[in-house]
């Protein structure tokens, strides 16, 4: 419960509002024995079930419970309280896992290494695929099992759509604001609109959108250093680290994406 109360008032600010009037969480044991780590989860409407069995150590469960939560409140707000259709997996799957781990950050449940570990493993699954099909496409085929690079890009893009809106607005602008546009907008039109045009919309940049419609390629490697966030190795394994050297815009940039969260828990309230 405490996990719950946690992670629904971080997006609830995030969102700029509830999804709706009622939630429903359900958490049950995975069915089936000798299953140890499995689990499954899914979010119907105001619905979220988490089917999981134990990990090894009880650490290790509860960590996962967390983010198991981030991952599936997330669509209570984005894209199951939205009037939206179409095939936009790209954005609220590999958007969602990207808020996921952000937040993850932002609640001290884990470390910003971890954050870039995670980011560095999409970006080894990306270098490592040669089909530059559309993301629009790779939604639509997302059942003829499309997931991997689906999720690896989406996240990757989420990831660069947050350093272009803190790099063009000094930081004062995240990708938390396309989430409020887009829930503030779409939560109670009167029609319904397709999901790709009103995310686009919202973004608001050529390059993603071309990226998004059209596939091919962006320039990752100038994204990632505009954070202060450099590829590292040259085989097929990537990683991102820190650079040693920051200017102030890259630090500032950093601490919004909470590179220095851990060190305002040493921070004693006056």
């Amino acid at each position: 419960m405490n996990f719950v109360k946690e992670i629904y008032s971080e997006y609830r600010g995030i969102f700029g509002g509830p999804p709706s009037d009622n939630a429903n969480i359900f958490l049950l044991p995975f069915p089936q024995t000798g299953n140890e780590g499995l689990w499954a989860g899914d979010t119907r409407g105001t619905t979220v079930t988490l089917l999981s069995a134990d990990m090894p150590f009880r650490t290790q469960s509860v960590q996962r419970l967390h983010e198991q939560l981030r991952h599936e409140m997330f669509h209570l707000w984005l894209p199951n309280a939205l009037n939206l259709t179409g095939n936009f997996d790209w954005f609220y799957e590999g958007f969602a896992i990207y808020q996921s781990l952000k937040t993850g950050v932002a609640l001290n449940r884990l470390r910003f290494e971890d954050l870039l570990d995670t980011l560095g493993r999409a970006y080894t699954i990306d270098s490592m695929i040669k089909d530059n099909r559309s993301l629009v496409e790779a939604s639509k085929n997302r059942v003829a099992g499309e997931d991997t690079t689906l999720y690896a890009r989406g996240m990757l893009l989420a990831f660069f759509t947050d350093l272009e809106l803190l790099k063009r607005s000094g930081g004062n602008r995240d990708i938390a604001s396309i989430f409020r546009s887009i829930f503030e907008k779409y939560r109670n039109p009167a029609s319904v609109t397709d999901g790709n045009k009103a995310v686009l919309e919202a973004i608001g940049s050529r390059e993603i959108t071309d990226y998004v419609e059209n596939g091919g390629a962006l320039d990752w490697t100038s994204a990632f250093r505009s954070g202060g966030i450099e590829i590292v190795g040259d085989g097929p394994g990537k990683s991102l680290r820190v650079m040693p050297k920051l200017s102030a815009a890259e630090k500032r940039i950093l601490d919004k994406l909470g590179y220095n969260n851990w060190r305002k828990l040493a921070i004693t309230p006056k």
